[in-house]
C-alpha cells in the first residue's frame, strides 16, 4: 500500500522544482500556489494515478458487474490517491467487446462502471466527485476478430479532471 504524501514535503519539493526552473535572483519572488489547487500538485496527482494503474487491473465475475477480489488492491490505491488529491474528479467508463447484444453490452458496461464508483464511494470518496458511464462496445481499442483483441476491449477507463467537467481530462485505461 502506498502511504499518503506529506504536504510539507510536497511543498519543499515543488518549491525546489520551481526554483530550479528560474533564474536564481528570481527565486525569492516565486511562491507556490496552495498545493491542492496548483497545477504542479495536479500533475503529481495524475502521475500517482498513472503509476497505480500501470500494472493494475479491475476484475469482474464473467458476464457480471460483481467486482472480483483480484482488482480490489487497484481500487484501494485509487481511493488513497483520491484522498490525497481532494480536487480530483474521477469518471469511470465501462467498455465491452462486440460479442452479444449491444443493449446488453451497454447495460453491462454501465453496471460495471457503477460498481467501481460504488466501491470508491463506499470507501470514503465523495460521490459528487465520481461519475459512471457505459460505452458498451462502441469504442474498441483493438480488433474484436480474435480472443486477444476482445480481451483488450473489455476494460474500465478512468478519466481525471480537476474541474467538474471531464472534457479534456486525462484518461487511463485498465483491463479486466
Amino acid at each position: 500500500m502506498r502511504q499518503s504524501f506529506d504536504p510539507a514535503v510536497l511543498t519543499t519539493v515543488l518549491t525546489l522544482s520551481c526554483a530550479c526552473s528560474i533564474a536564481s535572483d528570481e527565486v525569492r519572488r516565486v511562491s507556490v500556489e496552495p498545493l491542492p489547487d496548483s497545477a504542479l500538485y495536479n500533475l503529481l496527482c495524475e502521475e500517482l494515478f498513472d503509476q497505480a494503474l500501470q500494472h493494475g487491473i479491475v476484475k469482474f465475475a464473467e458476464s457480471s458487474a460483481v467486482l472480483g477480489t483480484g482488482g480490489l488492491a487497484t481500487l484501494d490505491e485509487i481511493v488513497e490517491i483520491a484522498f490525497d488529491c481532494p480536487s480530483l474528479f474521477i469518471a469511470v467508463e465501462g467498455h465491452t467487446d462486440n460479442r452479444g447484444n449491444e443493449a446488453a453490452n451497454r447495460a453491462l458496461s454501465q453496471a460495471r462502471a457503477e460498481a467501481v464508483v460504488a466501491y470508491l464511494s463506499e470507501h470514503g470518496i465523495n460521490r459528487a466527485r465520481l461519475y459512471a458511464s457505459g460505452a458498451g462496445s462502441d469504442e474498441p481499442i483493438a480488433s474484436n476478430e480474435d480472443a486477444a483483441g476482445r480481451q483488450v476491449n473489455r476494460r474500465i477507463e478512468f478519466e481525471l479532471s480537476f474541474r467538474r467537467t471531464i472534457r479534456g481530462a486525462t484518461r487511463f485505461s485498465v483491463p479486466f
